[in-house]
């Protein structure tokens, strides 16, 4: 009940900063959720949602991937589908796919909580997991959890670590982990490397983690691949299909 409460309070909050602060340039109507500004309903709807919209009511089109440019294939579908039926419980206009989405944001928030605290549980004293519950419901964040974006189903998602002493780097204190997965069609290279890493040392995955140094912001470009190489020892590094190589010219 907490979580749901702050929903509310946050989206209140929401209104009373967009009536407060408006955007000081118009909003195209296909960045609305109804077709029109509405103060209450459109920050729900803000960064990835018109991609997942489009998803959700499209579908995949790889078209622009192929020519080089933007496509919504980037995203994973579990979210977008679950916006796509769940809104025809609404209806059929696109405000009632995005209120779907809404929806699944809200119901997966409630849900992650509640594993959140069974996770919590496993280490501290209840009132102490109770409280990791109710700060991570009320940090001013946690808006983003209600809104159409993917982080709350994301929070859903964890699969059994057959054997935790084999890949222990990405196996959770209760034998979880987060999987990402990639096929031949989306990422080739990436495929490939995992393929050969599979038959090297009969593990078919890999680690993923954020490539920052410590204090440093995330590694985005190029330039700052070179920068964070210059500055951290790691051995080796691919850039594109470059491959760098510590103390090799």
């Amino acid at each position: 009940m907490a979580a749901l409460g702050f929903r509310l309070v946050s989206a209140f909050v929401a209104l009373c900063a967009n009536l407060a602060f408006p955007l000081d340039h118009h909003l195209p109507n296909q960045s609305t959720m109804w077709g029109r500004p509405s103060p209450f309903w459109d920050p729900f709807m803000r960064h990835d949602s018109g991609w997942y919209f489009d998803i959700a009511h499209n579908g995949y089109d790889a078209t622009n991937a192929v020519l080089g440019g933007r496509s919504n294939i980037a995203f994973a579908p579990v979210y977008p589908l679950l916006m796509r039926y769940v809104g025809r419980l609404f209806g059929r206009a696109p405000g009632d796919v995005y209120l779907g989405g809404i929806f699944v944001s809200w119901f997966s928030f409630v849900a992650a909580m509640v594993i959140l605290y069974r996770l919590a549980a496993l280490d501290l004293p209840r009132r102490r997991a109770e409280r990791a519950v109710l700060l991570t419901a009320i940090f001013p964040f946690s808006f983003f959890f209600g809104a159409v974006y993917t982080e709350s189903p994301f929070m859903l998602f964890t699969a059994r670590v057959l054997d935790p002493d084999l890949v222990p780097a990405i196996s959770h204190v209760d034998g979880s982990a987060r999987l990402q997965t990639v096929t031949a069609s989306s990422n080739g290279p990436i495929y490939d490397l995992i393929a050969r890493f599979d038959r090297l040392t009969g593990v078919p995955m890999l680690l993923n983690t954020s490539l920052n140094g410590g204090g440093e912001p995330l590694v985005e470009t190029p330039d700052d691949a070179i920068r964070f190489w210059q500055t951290t020892p790691v051995d080796m590094m691919v850039i594109g299909d470059r491959l760098l190589v510590r103390g090799e010219a």
